[in-house]
């Protein structure tokens, strides 16, 4: 492939799966007069209806300075403005239990108004029973279904890309034993590039584990996990195929950490001659930590095959840490850190880029679990084995949050 192709625009408007101007006003349409059939009502947090569960929404609205709104080594500034309203939906009829959003993000851009997009959201979670007491069931069962359109610059290929997402999860559990389960399901996903510079990516999971609950809390497993990946590219294809083999640890080493741990081996294999095998060690890993009633922290760690819409072959490692501290009733304080080493191979060539980043934040929270105001502050800086992507960025932003 030619990592040349596409990379030196800006995606914007002109694309091959864009939306009517018709089509975006029944959305904006269908979206007020929800929101006004809300705020028409009293205030509350939830409306509630009576066996059918309750309704909610959510309202977030933010404006950010971003210095460089593609990443990459152009480093073009821009003010971006956004306003996300979302309508949730929840039921929990006895150990059925659905959770749902729907709703839209209006992105706005100052200068560079070819990027404004109005992204639909969408999410449907269904659980039966899962989550509940693993004693009381033998089997449980965890179902996900959504459609979401994200225009936002993507990393990877160091551009502005409208990618519209379809995920489709099954997961479920089954008890053999007491103290013994089996764990299975499917995990699809379908990335639609809404450019001709990138192309379609489609890929589908299955894991197969089987665990031990060591303690009530605390569960050993082993696992196979694999995944197949097609893109539809112009070139000689990064279609592949995974294998993941990894022993495995979840639940609580006490009751203030919190772990799910997955560690082993894992090879990929392409269907083109251009690309050779690659094998390496594989993680996914985070553990939560709740160091007082005030402060908690969280650290993720992983190296993970994974495919790009440029139609590259990517192996990540990546190391993150976050901390929250409350030091009042209204006041939070974040501060977080991490570490990327990302190594890109396609057809002809290749790439590795190395990236540090830092974050630091804080939350007032005006009314409890309802409205809040959050100030924002990111900074990533880029080394490149290619030029292009080398580069320093940082955003700054202020966003309020209101559920009704």
């Amino acid at each position: 492939m030619n990592v040349l192709r596409g990379k030196y625009q800006f995606i914007g408007k002109e694309n091959k799966h864009s939306a009517s101007h018709s089509g975006m006003r029944k959305r904006f349409c269908w979206l007020a007069l929800v929101l006004f059939g809300f705020i028409s009502n009293p205030l509350s947090a939830e409306y509630e209806l009576g066996n059918y569960g309750a309704l909610a929404v959510d309202v977030e609205a933010g404006v950010e300075y971003a210095s460089n709104i593609a990443l990459n080594s152009f480093e073009q500034d821009d003010v971006v403005f956004n306003f996300m309203p979302l309508l949730h939906y929840r039921s929990a009829q006895g150990q059925f239990h659905v959770e749902a959003y729907a709703g839209m993000n209006f992105i706005r851009y100052d200068v560079n108004d070819e990027n404004d997009a109005e992204d639909l959201k969408s999410q449907l979670v269904l659980e039966f029973p899962y989550g509940a007491d693993r004693y009381d069931k033998r089997y449980d069962l965890k179902f996900g279904i959504g459609y979401n359109e994200n225009t936002k610059a993507n990393s990877a290929i160091q551009a502005i890309a409208s990618i519209n997402e379809t995920n489709v999860d099954l997961i479920s559990r089954y008890y053999y034993t007491d103290r013994s389960y089996f764990q299975s399901g499917i995990l699809y996903l379908n990335r639609e590039s809404s450019s001709e510079s990138f192309f379609d990516l489609y890929e589908a999971s299955i894991p197969l584990e089987v665990f031990y609950d060591y303690t009530e809390d605390l569960s050993y497993g082993v696992g196979y996990r694999y995944r197949m990946t097609d893109i539809d590219s112009t070139t000689a294809e990064a279609d592949s195929v995974d294998h993941a083999f990894y022993l495995a640890a979840v639940g609580e080493l006490d009751p203030s950490v919190t772990m799910e741990i997955r560690a082993g081996m894992q090879l990929r294999e392409f269907d083109a001659s251009e690309y050779s095998s690659e094998s390496d060690f594989f993680m996914d890993a985070s553990l939560l930590w709740q160091i007082s009633e005030l402060t908690w922290m969280k650290v993720s760690l992983g190296n993970e095959f994974g495919t790009t819409i440029s139609n590259q072959s990517r192996e990540a490692l990546y190391a993150r840490f976050k901390l929250r501290h409350s030091f009042t009733e209204q006041w939070d304080g974040i501060v977080g850190f991490g570490y990327n080493k990302s190594d890109y191979t396609q057809s002809i060539g290749s790439r590795n880029d190395e990236q540090l980043l830092f974050e630091l934040g804080a939350v007032y929270t005006l009314i409890e679990q309802r409205l809040s105001v959050e100030g924002h502050f990111g900074y990533r800086n880029r080394e490149s084995t290619e030029s292009f992507s080398e580069y320093d960025a940082s955003r700054t932003r202020l966003s309020i949050s209101y559920l009704f």
